[in-house]
Protein backbone atom coordinates (compact mmCIF):
# COMPACT_ATOMS: atom_id res chain seq x y z
CA UNK A 1 0.00 0.00 0.00
CA UNK A 2 1.09 3.55 -1.15
CA UNK A 3 -0.18 5.70 1.21
CA UNK A 4 -0.39 7.73 3.80
CA UNK A 5 -0.69 6.30 7.45
CA UNK A 6 -2.59 7.70 10.93
CA UNK A 7 -3.32 6.48 14.08
CA UNK A 8 -7.28 5.93 14.82
CA UNK A 9 -6.09 9.89 17.71
CA UNK A 10 -4.34 11.39 14.28
CA UNK A 11 -7.23 10.05 11.49
CA UNK A 12 -9.79 12.62 13.77
CA UNK A 13 -7.48 15.33 14.39
CA UNK A 14 -6.57 15.19 10.45
CA UNK A 15 -11.16 15.55 10.35
CA UNK A 16 -11.30 17.71 13.01
CA UNK A 17 -8.90 20.75 10.94
CA UNK A 18 -10.19 19.97 7.44
CA UNK A 19 -14.41 19.47 8.32
CA UNK A 20 -16.09 22.67 8.29
CA UNK A 21 -19.02 24.21 9.66
CA UNK A 22 -20.78 27.65 9.28
CA UNK A 23 -17.17 28.57 7.71
CA UNK A 24 -15.19 27.47 10.65
CA UNK A 25 -13.25 24.11 10.75
CA UNK A 26 -14.37 22.10 13.75
CA UNK A 27 -11.12 22.56 15.09
CA UNK A 28 -11.46 26.39 14.87
CA UNK A 29 -15.13 25.69 16.95
CA UNK A 30 -13.35 23.67 19.87
CA UNK A 31 -10.10 26.60 19.94
CA UNK A 32 -12.77 29.26 20.07
CA UNK A 33 -14.86 27.36 22.91
CA UNK A 34 -11.66 26.37 24.96
CA UNK A 35 -10.80 30.46 24.51
CA UNK A 36 -14.38 31.65 26.05
CA UNK A 37 -14.18 29.09 29.12
CA UNK A 38 -11.31 31.01 29.80
CA UNK A 39 -13.12 34.42 29.58
CA UNK A 40 -15.52 33.00 31.64
CA UNK A 41 -13.12 31.95 34.21
CA UNK A 42 -11.72 35.24 34.23
CA UNK A 43 -14.61 36.98 34.66
CA UNK A 44 -15.99 34.55 37.66
CA UNK A 45 -12.50 34.86 39.41
CA UNK A 46 -12.63 39.24 39.04
CA UNK A 47 -15.68 39.25 41.29
CA UNK A 48 -17.43 35.64 42.80
CA UNK A 49 -20.74 37.18 42.89
CA UNK A 50 -23.68 35.55 44.66
CA UNK A 51 -24.59 32.02 45.09
CA UNK A 52 -26.84 32.25 41.69
CA UNK A 53 -23.74 33.92 39.89
CA UNK A 54 -21.38 30.87 41.16
CA UNK A 55 -24.21 28.08 39.77
CA UNK A 56 -24.33 30.10 36.78
CA UNK A 57 -20.75 29.86 36.13
CA UNK A 58 -20.31 26.43 36.60
CA UNK A 59 -23.60 25.36 34.28
CA UNK A 60 -21.51 27.41 31.40
CA UNK A 61 -18.29 25.74 32.12
CA UNK A 62 -20.18 22.40 32.17
CA UNK A 63 -22.02 23.53 28.85
CA UNK A 64 -18.77 24.34 27.15
CA UNK A 65 -17.53 20.93 28.12
CA UNK A 66 -20.28 19.09 26.77
CA UNK A 67 -20.02 21.35 23.17
CA UNK A 68 -16.29 20.34 23.16
CA UNK A 69 -17.01 17.02 24.18
CA UNK A 70 -19.33 16.73 20.78
CA UNK A 71 -17.60 18.12 18.30
CA UNK A 72 -14.47 15.80 19.26
CA UNK A 73 -17.46 12.68 19.67
CA UNK A 74 -18.56 14.38 15.80
CA UNK A 75 -14.53 13.69 14.52
CA UNK A 76 -14.74 10.27 15.94
CA UNK A 77 -17.94 9.07 14.45
CA UNK A 78 -16.67 10.41 10.94
CA UNK A 79 -13.52 8.02 11.24
CA UNK A 80 -15.89 4.95 11.84
CA UNK A 81 -18.30 6.28 8.72
CA UNK A 82 -15.11 6.93 6.26
CA UNK A 83 -14.09 2.99 7.30
CA UNK A 84 -17.43 1.80 6.70
CA UNK A 85 -17.85 2.97 2.89
CA UNK A 86 -14.18 2.11 2.60
CA UNK A 87 -12.65 5.52 2.15
CA UNK A 88 -9.86 4.95 4.04
CA UNK A 89 -8.39 1.70 4.94
CA UNK A 90 -8.13 0.25 8.42
CA UNK A 91 -5.37 -2.20 9.01
CA UNK A 92 -4.67 -4.11 12.34
CA UNK A 93 -2.94 -7.02 14.17
CA UNK A 94 -5.78 -10.46 14.79
CA UNK A 95 -3.11 -11.73 16.85
CA UNK A 96 0.39 -12.40 18.75
CA UNK A 97 0.39 -15.16 16.42
CA UNK A 98 0.42 -13.61 13.63
CA UNK A 99 2.95 -10.65 12.62
CA UNK A 100 1.58 -9.61 9.58
CA UNK A 101 -1.53 -6.38 10.17
CA UNK A 102 -4.27 -7.44 8.08
CA UNK A 103 -6.92 -5.19 6.09
CA UNK A 104 -10.09 -4.79 8.35
CA UNK A 105 -13.11 -5.08 5.35
CA UNK A 106 -15.56 -2.14 5.64
CA UNK A 107 -18.47 -4.13 6.80
CA UNK A 108 -16.91 -5.37 9.81
CA UNK A 109 -16.63 -1.53 11.03
CA UNK A 110 -20.69 -1.79 11.78
CA UNK A 111 -19.89 -4.26 14.38
CA UNK A 112 -16.49 -3.24 15.69
CA UNK A 113 -16.07 -0.50 18.54
CA UNK A 114 -13.09 1.93 18.27
CA UNK A 115 -10.70 2.79 21.19
CA UNK A 116 -8.94 5.71 19.65
CA UNK A 117 -6.55 5.85 22.04
CA UNK A 118 -5.08 2.29 22.79
CA UNK A 119 -5.72 1.82 18.86
CA UNK A 120 -8.14 -1.84 19.76
CA UNK A 121 -11.08 -2.42 17.53
CA UNK A 122 -12.88 -4.97 19.03
CA UNK A 123 -16.91 -6.40 18.51
CA UNK A 124 -19.00 -9.71 18.01
CA UNK A 125 -16.07 -11.68 19.37
CA UNK A 126 -13.58 -9.98 16.76
CA UNK A 127 -10.79 -8.09 17.91
CA UNK A 128 -8.06 -5.95 16.17
CA UNK A 129 -4.93 -4.71 17.81
CA UNK A 130 -2.54 -1.33 16.77
CA UNK A 131 -4.60 -0.55 14.50
CA UNK A 132 -3.64 2.34 11.69
CA UNK A 133 -5.68 3.79 8.52
CA UNK A 134 -4.43 4.90 5.27
CA UNK A 135 -5.48 7.39 2.80
CA UNK A 136 -4.88 5.72 -0.41
CA UNK A 137 -4.01 6.92 -4.06
CA UNK A 138 -7.88 6.62 -5.46
CA UNK A 139 -7.01 4.27 -8.32
CA UNK A 140 -5.68 1.94 -5.14
CA UNK A 141 -8.79 2.38 -3.76
CA UNK A 142 -11.11 1.31 -6.24
CA UNK A 143 -8.67 -1.68 -7.35
CA UNK A 144 -8.50 -2.21 -3.40
CA UNK A 145 -12.57 -2.30 -3.25
CA UNK A 146 -12.95 -4.35 -6.46
CA UNK A 147 -10.61 -7.11 -5.57
CA UNK A 148 -12.56 -7.29 -2.10
CA UNK A 149 -15.74 -7.40 -4.32
CA UNK A 150 -14.22 -10.18 -5.98
CA UNK A 151 -13.15 -12.14 -3.01
CA UNK A 152 -16.72 -11.66 -1.64
CA UNK A 153 -18.41 -13.32 -4.68
CA UNK A 154 -16.22 -15.78 -5.24
CA UNK A 155 -17.52 -17.37 -0.99
CA UNK A 156 -20.76 -16.85 -2.64
CA UNK A 157 -20.52 -19.07 -5.49
CA UNK A 158 -21.69 -22.48 -3.35
CA UNK A 159 -24.78 -19.92 -2.22
CA UNK A 160 -28.35 -20.12 -3.26
CA UNK A 161 -28.70 -18.05 -6.86
CA UNK A 162 -30.72 -15.53 -4.61
CA UNK A 163 -27.67 -15.08 -2.18
CA UNK A 164 -25.24 -14.73 -5.43
CA UNK A 165 -27.19 -12.20 -6.76
CA UNK A 166 -27.89 -10.37 -4.18
CA UNK A 167 -23.21 -10.47 -2.77
CA UNK A 168 -23.50 -9.37 -6.61
CA UNK A 169 -25.66 -5.64 -6.53
CA UNK A 170 -23.35 -5.17 -3.03
CA UNK A 171 -20.69 -5.35 -5.04
CA UNK A 172 -21.44 -3.16 -7.51
CA UNK A 173 -22.60 -0.35 -5.07
CA UNK A 174 -19.10 -0.71 -3.17
CA UNK A 175 -16.95 -0.81 -6.17
CA UNK A 176 -19.17 2.66 -7.13
CA UNK A 177 -17.23 5.55 -7.43
CA UNK A 178 -18.45 7.55 -4.14
CA UNK A 179 -19.01 11.35 -3.56
CA UNK A 180 -15.84 12.08 -1.57
CA UNK A 181 -12.98 13.93 -3.22
CA UNK A 182 -11.07 11.86 -4.95
CA UNK A 183 -7.74 12.75 -3.95
CA UNK A 184 -8.15 13.16 -0.28
CA UNK A 185 -11.47 11.11 0.94
CA UNK A 186 -10.88 13.29 4.45
CA UNK A 187 -11.50 16.56 3.26
CA UNK A 188 -15.23 17.93 2.86
CA UNK A 189 -16.75 17.38 -0.65
CA UNK A 190 -17.16 20.51 -2.62
CA UNK A 191 -20.68 21.94 -3.64
CA UNK A 192 -22.08 24.31 -5.53
CA UNK A 193 -25.31 23.60 -6.53
CA UNK A 194 -25.82 21.85 -3.49
CA UNK A 195 -25.34 25.20 -1.28
CA UNK A 196 -27.03 24.68 2.47
CA UNK A 197 -29.46 27.57 3.57
CA UNK A 198 -27.10 27.77 6.46
CA UNK A 199 -24.48 28.80 3.86
CA UNK A 200 -26.58 31.35 2.61
CA UNK A 201 -27.77 32.48 6.17
CA UNK A 202 -24.30 33.11 6.93
CA UNK A 203 -23.28 34.80 4.42
CA UNK A 204 -26.36 36.62 4.75
CA UNK A 205 -25.65 37.75 8.35
CA UNK A 206 -21.89 38.75 7.44
CA UNK A 207 -23.63 40.97 4.79
CA UNK A 208 -25.82 42.49 7.27
CA UNK A 209 -23.06 43.08 10.06
CA UNK A 210 -21.54 45.93 7.42
CA UNK A 211 -24.89 47.98 7.70
CA UNK A 212 -25.99 47.74 11.85
CA UNK A 213 -24.80 49.28 14.84
CA UNK A 214 -25.28 48.77 18.37
CA UNK A 215 -26.62 45.82 19.97
CA UNK A 216 -28.13 43.77 16.64
CA UNK A 217 -24.56 44.06 15.03
CA UNK A 218 -22.59 42.91 18.55
CA UNK A 219 -25.57 39.52 18.36
CA UNK A 220 -24.63 39.26 14.32
CA UNK A 221 -21.01 38.88 15.40
CA UNK A 222 -20.58 37.10 17.75
CA UNK A 223 -23.86 34.36 16.93
CA UNK A 224 -21.67 31.45 15.83
CA UNK A 225 -20.10 31.09 19.49
CA UNK A 226 -23.51 32.26 21.24
CA UNK A 227 -24.88 29.12 18.90
CA UNK A 228 -21.91 26.72 19.75
CA UNK A 229 -22.96 26.88 23.13
CA UNK A 230 -26.17 28.03 23.63
CA UNK A 231 -27.91 26.52 20.32
CA UNK A 232 -29.44 28.10 17.66
CA UNK A 233 -32.63 28.63 20.42
CA UNK A 234 -30.29 30.86 22.38
CA UNK A 235 -32.12 33.29 24.92
CA UNK A 236 -31.80 36.51 26.14
CA UNK A 237 -30.62 35.67 29.35
CA UNK A 238 -28.01 33.37 27.27
CA UNK A 239 -26.99 35.56 24.98
CA UNK A 240 -26.63 38.70 27.34
CA UNK A 241 -24.01 36.34 29.61
CA UNK A 242 -22.31 35.88 26.74
CA UNK A 243 -21.44 39.21 25.26
CA UNK A 244 -20.79 40.47 28.73
CA UNK A 245 -18.09 38.19 28.91
CA UNK A 246 -16.98 39.61 25.52
CA UNK A 247 -17.08 43.10 26.53
CA UNK A 248 -14.01 44.80 28.73
CA UNK A 249 -14.80 44.42 32.37
CA UNK A 250 -15.33 48.36 32.65
CA UNK A 251 -17.72 48.57 30.11
CA UNK A 252 -21.41 48.68 30.14
CA UNK A 253 -23.58 45.31 30.45
CA UNK A 254 -25.93 45.33 27.56
CA UNK A 255 -29.59 45.82 28.42
CA UNK A 256 -31.79 42.60 28.31
CA UNK A 257 -34.95 44.71 26.98
CA UNK A 258 -32.53 45.58 23.88
CA UNK A 259 -31.20 42.18 23.58
CA UNK A 260 -34.63 41.11 23.52
CA UNK A 261 -35.86 43.35 20.89
CA UNK A 262 -32.55 42.74 18.82
CA UNK A 263 -33.25 38.64 18.59
CA UNK A 264 -36.76 39.40 17.62
CA UNK A 265 -36.03 41.08 14.89
CA UNK A 266 -32.99 39.56 13.60
CA UNK A 267 -34.88 36.03 13.79
CA UNK A 268 -38.04 37.99 12.02
CA UNK A 269 -35.58 39.14 9.39
CA UNK A 270 -34.36 35.49 8.68
CA UNK A 271 -30.92 36.66 9.70
CA UNK A 272 -30.62 34.12 12.88
CA UNK A 273 -33.13 31.06 13.74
Amino acid sequence: MSAKKFTPAEMALRILGSSTYEGMTWADRIAALVDQKSVLHEAFMRCRGTEDDRYQYQTDIANHDAAIAAWRTRAKDAVIDLAQRGQIVGKGYRSIEHPIPEVIPPHLWHFLSLDFDGRKASGEGVTYAGVHFFILPEDERIAWLESLAKSQLAEATAAPDSVVADSAATAETESAPCDMPLHDPVQAPKVDAGRTATDDAGERRAAAIQSMRGTKREILEHWDGIKSVHGPDADVAQVARYLSGKRDSSAKKPERKTISNGLSELRAAGLIP
